[in-house]
This record gives C-alpha cells, structure tokens and sequence, in this order.
C-alpha cells in the first residue's frame, strides 16, 4: 500500500494532536507555613454523677465525710450523694495545617484532578476551648469540717475542652473538576471530593472520639505552573455535626474541693460520666502549597508514603472492613473495591 507524502503529515498531525489533548502534568503539592484554620467549635454534654468525702478509715481517717440531708448529727459513714449537670465548650480555633496532595491539571481539555488530599488541620496546635459547667447535687452535710448544704446548682471550674485530632483524607482519588484559565500559566480550579473527617476531643475529663464522617467538600482556588513546579491557593470548606452516644466515662474519684458555707472547705472525690456528647465544627481552611513536577499519585499506595507495600494492603483491609475503602469511586465500599485494589495492587506503579 502506498501513502502520499499529505496523508502521512496529516496522520502525524492527529497523532500530534491526540497527544496533546492527553498531555497531563501531574504537581505533587505540600501545604506551607502560611495556611491557616479558622473555625468555631462548639460541644455540649449532660451528664450524672456523685461525689463522696475523702475519708479513708485507714489512708485518711480526718478526711471529709458525707452524708445525705442537708441536716443532721455527724454520724458514723461515708455516703454517696448523687448529682447531676451540664457542661458546654466553644471557642474560635486558629491553626497551621500540615499535609499534602497531588493535582494533575490536563489544559486540553480544562479539567483538573486531585489526589491524594491529606491535611492534618491542627498541624503540631492542640487548640483549647473555654468550658461552662454546672452540677446541681443532692443535699447533704458534712463531717470533719462540719457543713450544711442544701440541694443547689453551682458551678465548677474546669480545664479548657481541648481539640486533639482533627483530619481531612480524601475518599476516593482522583476526583476531577474545572480548570479556567486566567492567564499565562494561570488557573482557577473547582473540585468537589468526598473527605473523611477524623475528629477527636476531651472535654469534661473524658477524651471523646467522634465517628469519622464522610463529607462532600469543595476544593477551590488558584494555580500557577511554571514548568518544573506549580504553586497553589485554595480554600476548603469544614463542617462537622455529631451526637456522641453514650455512656462515656469521665472522672473517677477526682479531688474536689466544695466551699464550706461555715468556713473552710470539704475535701471530696467526684465521679462523673457522659450521658451523651453533641460536637459541631464549623471552618475554612485556607491552603497554599508548593510542589514540583512529578510522576502521578500511584493508586494501589493507599497510605500514600510513596511506597506501594503489605501495609497498604492491611491499611486498605481496615478501612475496607470500616466501610470507608471507596477504591472505584462507587459511591459504596464493597467487595468490587477489594477486587479493584488488588489488581492494582499486584500491578504496581
């Protein structure tokens, strides 16, 4: 078969063209000193409990001793008096996020994807919200010193409710969005992704771990590509809203010291439990991160360390079995994802 000198250079131009419509660069990003999260964050938790004089018959035999009615002769024992209460914590924290992940922008067809999007939005902070707290006990007296205390609401002081762990992992990678140009290497982009929210607090003495949650969130901003590194300004939208259940345990037999209203003060042990907890995070993350130029995000690294090894694969079961192991981008984690993630785990990258 014989080609003309016009087909050929009309074949090689499609191909040419088919090529840079498939051209891809993929920027392996890292969040900066200067990104930040501003949030307000809000918990409430109701709770029972008792407290109890110190008195020990053998490690403490002047300690304070109990006992109900809010009158009475100081006779012999030591007797639980019930209470119960309310608690709330809010504050506005302000933090430097930590993280990374992967953008790879196709200018051809003006779409771009992200990967890999991990942020640890507290970065090295363990931010500290102001508590309210009020317990209403039964009546009582005491002995050693003596005191009469009707049944009253009061309120205790308690350490600030710290926020311990707050994370953003995406669900499912890529997830692809808009890309606009605005400029000569410029570009707004729109991502809409799902993200597993991780979040962890303690508040009235007991650590509390919300269920991680997957929320849609929106990935918007800005890229600069100057070949060999890219530069980006985005902003992240954060909302968590979560009832803890329980019971959830918070302090057992902590010293507490109640003003006597004769003088001086009764030395007690407070236990307290979590009838349930509400959480409600509300944020905007505002990410700017660098990178240079590099190889696509390898799907089969689940726990993106940038090796492809057995703890991804015990990684990806965990998650399989906690039903957040989304490896097809179904929408559902099933037994088509633990296939999916095999055979691109025995393929390697």
């Amino acid at each position: 078969m014989r080609y003309s000198v016009a087909s050929i250079v009309s074949g090689v131009a499609a191909l040419l063209s088919v090529s840079r419509v498939q051209a891809q660069d993929t920027y392996n990003l890292t969040l900066g000193p200067t990104s930040s999260l501003n949030a307000t964050f809000s918990a409430n938790a109701p709770f029972t409990g008792s407290f109890i004089g110190n008195y020990n018959a053998t490690s403490n035999p002047t300690g304070t001793r109990t006992l109900l009615g809010a009158f009475g002769a100081c006779g012999p024992g030591n007797q639980v008096i019930p209470l119960t209460g309310s608690g709330s914590a809010s504050g506005n924290p302000t933090t430097t996020p930590t993280g990374a992940f992967s953008l790879t922008f196709n200018t051809a067809s003006n779409t771009v994807a992200v990967s890999g999007l991990n942020i640890n939005l507290l970065g090295t902070a363990v931010p500290a919200v102001g508590t309210t707290i009020s317990v209403t006990y039964t009546a009582f007296h005491s002995c050693q010193p003596t005191g009469f205390f009707p049944s009253l609401t009061i309120p205790l002081d308690f350490d600030d409710a710290t926020v311990n762990v707050l994370t953003a992992s995406q669900v499912c990678s890529p997830s692809v969005g808009t890309l606009t140009p605005t400029g000569p290497g410029q570009y707004s982009f729109s991502i809409t992704t799902n993200v597993s929210l991780a979040l962890t607090f303690t508040f009235n003495g007991a650590e509390q771990v919300a269920e991680p949650s997957i929320v849609p969130i929106v990935f918007a901003g800005t890229a600069t590509l100057s070949g060999s590194s890219a530069s980006v300004s985005a902003t992240i939208g954060i909302k968590q809203n979560q009832e803890i259940p329980g019971p959830i345990p918070a302090l057992e037999n902590a010293p507490f010291d109640l003003p006597n209203p004769l003088g001086g003060t009764v030395r007690l042990l407070l236990t307290v439990t979590l009838t349930n907890s509400t959480v409600d995070l509300n944020g905007t993350a505002n990410v700017v991160a660098t990178g240079p130029l590099g190889a696509p995000p390898c799907r089969a690294d689940w726990n993106r360390d940038s090796l492809v090894n057995s703890q991804d694969f015990f990684d990806f079961l965990v998650g399989f079995f906690a039903q957040n192991a989304d490896f097809n981008c179904s929408g559902v984690t099933d037994s088509q994802d633990f296939f999916d993630f095999l055979t691109a785990f025995f393929s390697g990258c």
